[in-house]
């Protein structure tokens, strides 16, 4: 009988902390961006948001923290939620240094200096 008023006395102060926490978050999080439109399509996704300034200068200083050591570019995973799910399952944010170059144009330039050197070596043969 003890053990069983232990634990469920255990059980709903631990709920009680878990709701507040989870309330404080909501409420500190509300406050940073709000949605404002969200179109996706078979081609592209576009976003808009409204968040405070200082906000996105934050948003700014963290990606560029995340690419300072990085030649070009890194990565972003995310998993989407079952709303997208039947389109694709996760989607890749690139975030590029101004100088900086995606896989992608590498990838076209690459592609154009092998075509180049084809071009070169049938003239040979």
């Amino acid at each position: 009988m003890k053990n069983n008023v232990f634990y469920n006395l255990f059980l709903r102060t631990v709920r009680y902390i878990s709701s507040w926490a989870w309330q404080n978050e909501i409420a500190t999080c509300e406050g940073l961006a709000v949605l404002k439109k969200l179109n996706i399509d078979e081609n592209k996704m576009d976003i808009e948001i409204q968040q405070d300034p200082a906000v996105a200068r934050w948003i700014a200083k963290c990606f560029a923290s995340m690419i300072a050591s990085s030649p070009n570019y890194t990565e972003l995973k995310f998993d989407l939620c079952d709303q997208f799910r039947d389109k694709f399952e996760w989607i890749t944010v690139h975030i590029q240094k101004g100088t900086g170059k995606t896989p992608h144009q590498i990838r076209q330039e690459v592609e154009h200096e092998r075509d180049e050197l084809r071009k070169l070596l049938n003239l040979v043969v």
